[in-house]
């Protein structure tokens, strides 16, 4: 999952999760995403920057920006001043006057943070950093958000697609990255998000797909649009993309290459081209989009750790 940095305050962000990184050291990484959901991002950011209304995109995308480069900042320095167009470190930024304890805050804040009449000038996060997290940035196809990562030494996490545009987007990362000084292979700073469903047969996996994956995708994400990257050559393109049921949508997740499934010797074929970014390359992430299975009484929590433990014992020793 996603901290959805427009509704956060990215000072109190980069201090949470730099405390984090002090219980658990050398393990934390954290996705960030811009949001798009109206009913959520309006009520949280009490603002109207929620991607997709029309002409709203870009602000979303300027605030993400800035409060980004804020935790950045608030990892890497001592103590900062921003002045930017949606936030201030500190607020005024001419400046908190009369601190009372400004000698200690000298004493023991980073340089600059209070000047010699007493005010505020910078702000530091306490403590700092056992280590910098991995920054995680998700998308589904949009090419400014690969490039940003790309140049700012982001990691991407592409939302599976078509083999095709698994490929073109970790194509364009490497590239971006080539021209801003970093010379990546492909797959690196890259992760894909897909599903997985294991069995003892293919038929009895794809089952629980459909129960779960399927169900969902059909019944609540497709109003949202979350389909469209299934669209194939035949698919009318004036109209909405609705699979008959939830079985269909499932057997055209997994033909996209958008759901692993089978035996685990199925699905560690199937992952295997994934896995060399189609041809030619390494994946560096891969994130399992795991579903609880939708069965009766005692039985779901079974499979489920049933699942976990043949995905961890025969399919992740072929990659890692």
């Amino acid at each position: 999952m996603s901290l959805v940095l427009p509704a956060h305050n990215p000072v109190r962000v980069a201090e949470d999760l730099a405390l984090f990184t002090h219980m658990f050291p050398g393990r934390l990484g954290v996705a960030f995403a811009r949001g798009h959901q109206s009913r959520s991002m309006q009520t949280l950011t009490q603002d109207d920057a929620v991607s997709h209304h029309p002409g709203s995109d870009a602000r979303n995308r300027e605030i993400f920006d800035e409060y980004l480069s804020i935790v950045e900042r608030a990892w890497a320095e001592d103590s900062f001043q921003h002045i930017g167009k949606h936030f201030q470190v500190p607020y005024p930024a001419g400046g908190i006057h009369d601190w009372p304890l400004a000698d200690w805050t000298r004493a023991y804040g980073g340089p600059g943070e209070v000047d010699a009449d007493g005010t505020v000038r910078q702000i530091g996060v306490v403590p700092k950093p056992v280590h910098r997290p991995t920054v995680f940035i998700p998308t589904t196809t949009s090419p400014r958000t690969v490039t940003d990562a790309a140049r700012n030494g982001r990691t991407l996490l592409l939302t599976a697609r078509s083999r095709e545009k698994v490929r073109s987007i970790a194509e364009l990362y490497r590239d971006t990255a080539r021209a801003h000084g970093r010379d990546l292979r492909l797959g690196e700073g890259v992760g894909v998000v897909a599903k997985v469903f294991l069995g003892d047969t293919f038929d009895e996996a794809f089952d629980l797909a459909v129960q779960t994956s399927g169900y969902w995708f059909h019944n609540v994400f497709q109003a949202f649009g979350f389909n469209e990257g299934l669209r194939t050559a035949e698919d009318d393109p004036r109209r909405t993309l609705r699979p008959d049921d939830a079985r269909a949508l499932t057997r055209r997740m997994h033909e996209a290459g958008l759901l692993f499934c089978g035996t685990a010797d199925q699905v560690r074929d199937q992952m295997k081209g994934l896995y060399e970014v189609y041809g030619g390359g390494r994946l560096d992430w891969f994130v399992w989009e795991f579903w609880t299975q939708a069965l009766p009484g005692e039985l779901a929590p079974d499979v489920q750790r049933g699942q976990l433990k043949t995905y961890a014992e025969q399919i992740m020793p072929a990659f890692r």
